[in-house]
């Protein structure tokens, strides 16, 4: 009988210890859990503070597409430069056409 108790002795100690285990991985995922919810509130917060903030987004696409038009305004204007001084139609003239994007053989105008 004492052979059985002190059997049931060390399997009690053995799941003890296994529980003990468990509970330290528990704690030790409550506490991870904690950090990420901390850090994803830290990031919600820090995302109102940011320069400029949530409503200037449609005002920084406007800037954004009227820079655009003024690139896209400036070469044209360079192409058309380049037609008038590279015209359409001379051989010799196709390969820098060809750099300014510009029709070998037919002017923009």
């Amino acid at each position: 009988m004492r052979n059985q108790l002190t059997g049931l002795k060390a399997l009690i100690d053995t799941q003890q210890a296994q529980i003990d285990n468990q509970q330290s991985q528990l704690h030790d995922q409550q506490l991870a859990i904690a950090d990420l919810q901390a850090a994803a509130k830290n990031f919600k917060d820090g995302l109102g503070t940011q320069s400029g903030g949530k409503g200037d987004t449609g005002k920084a696409f406007q800037a954004l597409d009227a820079k655009i038009g003024e690139v896209a305004a400036a070469c044209r204007d360079f192409q058309y430069a380049a037609d008038t001084v590279w015209p359409a139609g001379i051989p010799a003239n196709a390969p820098i056409r060809a750099e300014f994007k510009l029709p070998a053989d037919c002017s923009l105008k």
